[in-house]
């Protein structure tokens, strides 16, 4: 998909994301997701995760991402005579990780996610690490209704920390 066309300098923003899920057993399955957001000759992000989860008996689940992320800078006039570039390079590799849980009981299920809690540095010259979060989300379900509700906290510094929540 492109976004944000017609910018004043002409440039394309886009995203791309495919994915899929494959069952392992009755009580595992694996994912694997290619996330991908660009502006046209200037900057690429890529995204390549790899997940597994296993249920651990008849409530409790595990599971995990492992996320491959690249950022990319293309070659132009601008970049080709920065000092950044010219010292740090164009492009930066890292890994982030992700881990959660669940435990379903009746109608109910509680689940605690920690994203990229290992905060890989993706800046070049400067740290720029990527923010990690904290995720707990409760789903009741009845015979005529669903009930779900999450609260997300990102892990940014003291001026930016913030909550979140949604029914």
């Amino acid at each position: 998909n492109r976004y944000y066309l017609g910018l004043s300098d002409g440039s394309n923003i886009g995203q791309l994301l495919v994915g899929g899920v494959y069952p392992i057993d009755d009580a595992s399955a694996a994912g694997l997701e290619y996330l991908n957001l660009h502006m046209t000759d200037a900057y690429n992000e890529h995204a390549i995760t790899a997940s597994y989860g296993r249920r651990m008996g008849t409530d409790f689940s595990l599971g995990a991402n492992f996320k491959i992320l690249v950022k990319k800078y293309a070659e132009d006039p601008y970049t080709s005579q920065n000092s950044v570039f010219l010292t740090y390079g164009y492009s930066k590799t890292r890994v982030a990780l992700d881990l959660g849980a669940s435990y379903r009981w009746e109608d109910c299920a509680l689940a605690l996610v920690l994203t990229n809690f290992n905060q890989p540095n993706m800046g070049l010259a400067a740290e720029d690490p990527v923010t990690a979060g904290v995720r707990l989300g409760f789903a009741y379900r009845h015979d005529f209704m669903d009930f779900a509700c999450d609260f997300a906290r990102r892990m940014m510094p003291s001026y930016r920390e913030n909550w979140h929540h949604r029914l």
